[in-house]
């Protein structure tokens, strides 16, 4: 599913300069910020239901004032009658952040197998966030894509994160994803995170999503999700959309579609 070179040359060419230059030695490194996340799903599609379990990891460290690199690992098990999928995704990213917001370059790469059969898919492409108040962000991402099966295409996606005193959030995101031969999908996810406690920083949350997908036959799917996340930020963040904006990318630095997940 995503392109073969899940860090850009470029941001990683940067990033070594950025290490061994004498003047950044003094500021590396500033902080690392991670998160740790375990989850439960249920998948819907043509009458047939699948549970989804799902376990991962991401974190960001900061170099300088202002750059960042993150690095992300996911495990999907996805179960239903007769079928079981291993779906395992991997991630990284190279951004700039300021007071304002933060925009880099993103890459992936992820495998599905079901122990019959098996594919990948890898991805490079770009994410951006603009915080346009203290508890309001707007999301962008887009890119292209490659999968098994002489697949390419593009994706793009827009979304918001709207925050109520700071430890709760009401998430809504578009991700559309086109194939040259496998149609189309748009998915629709509206969701929410609660931080439980600033000083154990664990959250819950849960969401649901509405895919469409065209091409495939598969038609529409619904899934609906939960889990847990345990934050565990190095720059003295306490509040949720501070440690959502001092952490890993999000959302905006990944492609997930269902077409090649489930």
């Amino acid at each position: 599913m995503r392109t073969p070179n899940p860090v850009p040359c470029a941001g990683m060419a940067l990033a070594l300069s950025l290490m061994h230059s004498p003047a950044a030695h003094a500021d590396l490194p500033v902080s690392f910020s991670g998160l740790l996340t375990g989850s439960y799903g249920n998948a819907k599609v043509s009458g047939t239901s699948a549970d989804i379990f799902g376990g991962g990891a991401a974190g960001a460290a900061t170099f300088g004032e202002h750059w960042n690199i993150g690095a992300n690992a996911d495990y999907q098990r996805v179960s239903t009658s007769g079928l079981h999928a291993n779906d395992w995704l991997f991630g990284a990213a190279f951004f700039w952040k300021d007071s304002k917001g933060r925009i880099g370059p993103v890459g992936g790469y992820e495998t599905v197998d079901t122990g019959k059969v098996s594919g990948h898919v890898s991805y490079e492409g770009a994410g951006g966030e603009w915080w346009m108040a203290d508890d309001l962000t707007l999301g962008l991402k887009g890119g292209g894509f490659n999968a098994s099966g002489a697949v390419s295409g593009y994706y793009v996606g827009t979304g918001f994160t709207a925050y109520w005193q700071r430890d709760v959030d009401f998430t809504g995101s578009v991700d559309y994803a086109h194939g040259n031969s496998v149609g189309s999908e748009t998915d629709y996810t509206m969701q929410g995170e609660w931080l439980v406690s600033e000083r154990a920083p664990v959250s819950l949350f849960g969401g649901y999503t509405y895919a469409d997908v065209s091409g495939l036959g598969t038609g529409h799917v619904n899934v609906w999700f939960l889990g847990v996340r345990l934050y565990t930020n190095g720059d003295g963040s306490r509040t949720l959309v501070d440690r959502q904006r001092n952490g890993p990318m999000g959302w905006t630095g990944a492609f997930h579609p269902v077409m090649f997940a489930y």
